[in-house]
């Protein structure tokens, strides 16, 4: 992808566009599967199509300290060849972090994430739709030249399914992100 860096003293705000890759497995409508009395999944790991991101932030530094926030959106724009299209996603976050040393920080972050409806054989996935709201705290680790390893957790405190759907609990979430600076 592409991305936009602007400095000032101790402010940063950039922006960064790029694209997401199929990846994963999909398969046909699980309601009409499911009709035919035919074994099938609803959740699909992956969306088929290759989607445009785009991702813009801010943060000041004082320091050893940090305040940013950033937002992002993932739009597919069109049906896979299985007949399904994701949904666009949406997500915001804010909070402060602090350099522990060269290598290592610590980053405690509100989170929001806002997944709108997706659609099989463009008819809109009832069971598709959620908002979520959560504290994250991550632990970044600079492994060297660019590489940058961030384990977090996050504890979800709002959940929200749109429509008369299936509904869902979570309590925590945890991740591994690995970066590359290019």
């Amino acid at each position: 992808g592409w991305k936009g860096v602007l400095r000032g003293e101790g402010d940063s705000a950039f922006v960064r566009l790029g694209v997401a890759l199929p990846t994963g497995q999909t398969e046909r409508n699980p309601f009409h599967l499911g009709d035919a009395g035919i074994r099938h999944q609803h959740i699909q790991f992956g969306n088929g199509t290759v989607d445009p991101l785009l991702r813009a932030g801010y943060s000041s530094t004082w320091g050893r300290w940090n305040l940013a926030c950033e937002a992002g959106a993932r739009v597919p724009l069109y049906e896979n060849r299985k007949r399904y299209q994701g949904p666009p996603e949406f997500d915001f976050s804010a909070g402060p972090h602090v350099r522990i040393s060269d290598r290592f920080g610590a980053r405690l972050q509100y989170a929001l994430l806002y997944q709108d409806r997706a659609s099989w054989d463009s008819a809109t996935d009832e069971n598709s739709g959620f908002s979520l709201q959560g504290v994250r705290l991550s632990a970044p680790i600079v492994l060297g030249r660019g590489v940058t390893l961030a384990p977090s957790g996050m504890y979800v405190y709002d959940v929200s399914s749109r429509g008369g759907g299936d509904t869902f609990e979570m309590d925590w979430l945890f991740g591994l992100g690995l970066s590359k600076d290019l």
